[in-house]
Order: C-alpha cells, then sequence, then structure tokens
C-alpha cells in the first residue's frame, strides 16, 4: 500500500471512530442539551427523594429498580418546567448511562455520609455523563420587573444567588431625621 492510501485509510478510520463515539452523546433532535441537562438534575433530585434512606446493603437491587420507574412524567412535578420534556430527558439519560449510572449511584449511596445533592449532579451531570457539558444556565432572559423572584445555584462561586422578581418584597429603610425631636 502507498503512503498515500495509507494516511487516507487512516483519516477514514479515524473520522468513522469519531462519528462513532459523536453519536453516543447524541440527543434526540428535538431535545434541546439545556433540556437535557435540567433533566439530569432532576433525575437526581428524585433519585436522591428515592434512594436516601436506602439500606446500605439492598442497594444492588434497589438502585437498578429506582432507575427503571423513575422517568415517569409525574416524578417531575417538583419542577417548572414540562413534566413531559423531563421525562424525555430522563429516559435518553438512562437508556445511554444505564450501566455506569447504577455503579456510581450504588457507590454514591455506599457511603457512610453521601455528599449532597449538588456534589451529586456535579459527579452525575458533568463528570460521567456530560449531560450538562457547555450549559450555563444563564438568567439572561430573566426581567425582575415580569418574572418571579427565585433562588438559583452558581457554580462559578458554588454559592446561591436571589434573582429579585416582581413578587420580592424588600424593606424599604427610612432615613434617619436629622432634626432633633423634643
Amino acid at each position: 500500500m502507498a503512503p498515500h492510501s495509507k494516511l487516507c485509510a487512516f483519516i477514514l478510520i479515524l473520522g468513522a471512530c469519531s462519528v462513532s463515539l459523536a453519536s453516543n452523546n447524541a440527543l434526540p433532535e428535538d431535545m434541546h442539551r439545556d433540556m437535557y441537562c435540567i433533566g439530569c438534575e432532576m433525575t437526581m433530585k428524585v433519585v436522591v427523594k428515592s434512594l436516601t434512606r436506602a439500606p446500605k446493603d439492598q442497594l444492588d437491587v434497589l438502585v437498578p429498580q429506582t432507575l427503571r420507574r423513575i422517568c415517569k412524567p409525574n416524578h417531575f412535578d417538583i419542577s417548572e418546567f414540562s413534566k413531559d420534556s423531563l421525562s424525555d430527558a430522563c429516559k435518553h439519560l438512562i437508556s445511554e448511562h444505564r450501566t455506569s449510572l447504577e455503579a456510581a449511584l450504588v457507590g454514591h449511596y455506599r457511603r457512610e455520609n453521601p455528599p449532597s445533592y449538588l456534589d451529586l449532579v456535579q459527579k452525575v451531570c458533568l463528570d460521567l455523563t456530560d449531560a450538562c457539558h457547555g450549559v450555563t444556565h444563564d438568567d439572561h432572559d430573566h426581567d425582575p420587573l415580569k418574572d418571579d423572584a427565585r433562588v438559583k445555584f452558581d457554580r462559578d462561586s458554588n454559592d446561591f444567588i436571589v434573582l429579585p422578581g416582581k413578587n420580592m418584597k424588600v424593606a424599604k429603610p427610612v432615613l434617619q431625621s436629622t432634626h432633633e425631636e423634643l
């Protein structure tokens, strides 16, 4: 085989491998990356509700059971987003990452003091599945004159921030009088 042919074959193989890897993390056409990320975060919230008090010796059975039943739309009443969209994101997440999710959740809940929900979201939605890779959750469209106030977790500062809104009441301090009262 000529050197030129070897280079072409190598490039074709490399391209095929990258297409194969990209398709493993591809989203359905009707699912936006932001919704997939939010779906992952909400799925972990439902997992926490289901497994927090689970006996450690039964996790090998309970985690797979939980992952099989967790994506029902009624489990996502806790969110302001579409229950059906969150359910679809949950189904996609679990179908693509079931084995690694099971191992991560069993390991998480076997610890003596499992880390917080936010640590679980970091591990699953960012590190393990890449569901939130590149998603910023910007509130650039939040209008404090039209939208309700809400609390948001800021990943950059690792803290909660309050986004003011129309339903937020703030005490208006009264300026101190400079006149002396008799």
